[in-house]
């Protein structure tokens, strides 16, 4: 077992110098992916990314401890794929920062949604866990938009 845990080819071939062979070690270097680029797919920002592999929720490869880690597309697909609550988790999170937004900003719910061009109700909705926000995460990030861009002297 290789210290991502997974039996098979991700075990470190080594050569006869005893180093590791990272063209059998590593994803091809047209399967990497750098953090940004982990961000966009997952449709997150680069903060999700670095907690979720705090967490080891996903798996990422570092050559040193002083080096940046690097991500497998085709494994980040993989996962994706099997493990919805990573959209949720998405959901969770924009969630969480509309309400904290909401709370500094000095707004009202109801200035929001109407800003927002929805109704007061699916926004409470949304706010307190009772929609499937997955179908309205484009609004949901509209509204983090427009919260971030409010000036607290505008409210």
């Amino acid at each position: 077992m290789n210290k991502f845990g997974k039996k098979g080819k991700d075990v470190p071939v080594t050569n006869s110098h005893n180093e590791v062979d990272s063209e059998n070690f590593f994803p091809s270097k047209e399967d990497r992916m750098n953090l940004k680029e982990v961000a966009e797919l997952f449709g997150t920002t680069p903060q999700t990314v670095i907690n979720w592999k705090k967490r080891n929720i996903i798996p990422y490869y570092q050559i040193h401890k002083s080096s940046r880690p690097f991500y497998s597309r085709s494994q980040l697909i993989k996962l994706a794929s099997q493990n919805q609550d990573l959209t949720r988790m998405k959901e969770q999170e924009s969630i969480e920062k509309i309400k904290n937004l909401i709370i500094h900003k000095g707004i009202t719910q109801a200035k929001v949604a109407e800003r927002c061009n929805i109704h007061t109700s699916t926004l409470n909705k949304w706010l307190n866990g009772k929609g499937n926000n997955q179908l309205h995460m484009s609004k949901i990030e509209r509204i983090i938009q427009y919260l971030e861009a409010v000036n607290t002297n505008d409210v």
